[in-house]
């Protein structure tokens, strides 16, 4: 569905910005939101290109081993939406865990949030993330809420 990989990719660029090297960001340097901590050859590749250029190779590279490596092309809209952005944002193993374990949309983003808290409890050094976090979360909320067939 590539109308869906399209709408997801706008998304998260909305999201994810361009460049950033925040040293309280357990990821590290990244680029259209790929972290260095995870991704350095890609990081690395993409970093000096100009942006549109960037986010070009950056959207093959999140359809590869995100969108196709999910099937979210088989995964009911709008929680392939919900999916593709759980796993960039919070990682493919526990993407799958919320897909599989998770009736509705609204109740993968419940979950995702849980995520969030945990995280925070973990480390509290990571509380400076959580409005930009929850403010992503509630705007795909905005977004796919009403869009379930």
């Amino acid at each position: 569905m590539k109308e869906s990989f399209d709408a997801a990719m706008e998304f998260l660029r909305q999201w994810e910005g361009w460049k950033s090297d925040d040293p309280a960001d357990r990821g590290g340097r990244t680029v259209c939101g790929i972290s260095a901590e995870s991704h350095p050859e890609v990081v690395e590749s993409l970093w000096n290109l100009p942006e549109e250029v960037a986010w070009t190779r950056a959207a093959s590279w999140y359809r590869s081993r995100y969108w196709d490596a999910l099937a979210c092309d088989h995964i009911p809209a709008p929680m392939d939406r919900v999916v593709f952005d759980i796993a960039v944002n919070n990682g493919r193993s526990f993407a799958e865990t919320v897909y599989r374990e998770c009736q509705t949309p609204q109740d993968a983003l419940l979950r995702r949030i849980g995520r969030y808290s945990r995280i925070i409890n973990k480390d509290a050094s990571q509380l400076k993330f959580i409005k930009g976090w929850l403010n992503r979360t509630l705007s795909l909320y905005e977004q796919i809420k009403g869009t379930e067939g």
